[in-house]
């Protein structure tokens, strides 16, 4: 058997030398992907790999349509397959050549194959697929390969379908961002200064403080009032527990009303499903009270004593008085 690292077999060893880089990285993407979808994938990212090979040939030395089954390449100058292997070194310099696998070499047959069929125009850009056989979904069958460039269009993939079309539903507001003090002083700096003075000062965007002021100027955003009234609430309900009051859900609604209007903000309704989540945001569990019990004082045993003793003396002064000695 030839070796790979024979002078015809050059455009055999730049491929091996691919495969033999992305080797692990193909294993884990076919685990994942399905193979009809990795194999269009796959030659899709392998078309440079192969046009810097055809390139790196000397048309007039290197005939590929006259190649043998077993991929040689006989009418191959020395001079050729040297200007090619300098310019695969060149292009791909953190490559190094190392001595293939059979697992490898018999890769790199069957992409030496695709690159005879591409350049007979009987390997389309869209509609090839891979050598090998499409494998069952079983878990005994032996995964399939692909190269390292598809797996980063792969992820690329997926990234921009997970990633949101438009953040601004996510963004919080600027007024719930920083502390009320600290808007205070924006509000302050920016009558005598400009935006971009103010976005120096407090290390902030000039969209930002421009986000601050446009919304103190209409009274802040609509979800930083809704938060006023959940702090509002928040401070009522501590104060009334420290002072040992029973608290209703309706005394959180009274509250969160009262907030609302001062707020200024309209069409508020304090629902049920507002009152829930208030509840488990502060760990607040409604307790039905079944029976009340008044107020009672725990005498002392001395004390007792005390006031039966006196009983006895009381009694026996008034037997001594108006009870005579014959009854």
């Amino acid at each position: 058997m030839k070796s790979l690292y024979a002078r015809e077999d050059m455009p055999k060893l730049v491929l091996t030398d691919m495969v033999n880089r992305r080797i692990d990285e193909i294993r884990t993407l076919y685990e994942r992907k399905p193979i009809l979808e990795d194999a269009k994938i796959f030659c899709n990212s392998t078309e440079q790999s192969l046009q810097l090979l055809l390139e790196s040939m000397d048309s007039n030395d290197t005939r590929i349509n006259d190649l043998s089954d077993k991929g040689s390449i006989p009418n191959a100058s020395p001079k050729t397959l040297e200007g090619a292997r300098l310019k695969f070194q060149n292009a791909s310099p953190e490559l190094e050549l190392t001595t293939p696998t059979i697992e490898e070499s018999l890769f790199a047959d069957s992409m030496y194959a695709q690159l005879k069929a591409k350049s007979e125009q009987t390997l389309g850009r869209r509609g090839c697929t891979l050598v090998q056989p499409v494998a069952s979904t079983s878990q005994s069958a032996e995964p399939m390969e692909i190269s390292s460039s598809s797996q980063e269009t792969t992820t690329s993939e997926k990234t921009s379908i997970d990633e949101p079309a438009d953040d601004s539903h996510n963004k919080r507001p600027a007024d719930l961002v920083v502390s009320a003090e600290k808007i205070k002083k924006i509000v302050e700096f920016t009558k005598d200064h400009s935006y971009g003075q103010a976005a120096k000062k407090f290390n902030k965007s000039k969209s930002f403080i421009q986000d601050v002021i446009e919304s103190q100027r209409s009274g802040g955003t609509r979800r930083a009032k809704v938060q006023s009234v959940k702090d509002y609430c928040q401070s009522k309900f501590a104060e009334h527990r420290r002072n040992g009051n029973i608290i209703h859900y309706w005394n959180i609604q009274e509250w969160a009303r009262q907030q609302a209007t001062a707020v200024g903000l309209e069409g508020f309704k304090v629902s049920a499903s507002f009152l829930n989540r208030f509840k488990k945001a502060n760990n607040i569990v409604s307790r039905k009270i079944t029976k009340f019990l008044t107020r009672r004082e725990v005498t002392s045993e001395a004390e007792i004593l005390q006031r039966a003793k006196e009983f006895v003396n009381d009694i026996n002064a008034f037997t001594a008085e108006n009870v005579r000695d014959d009854w």
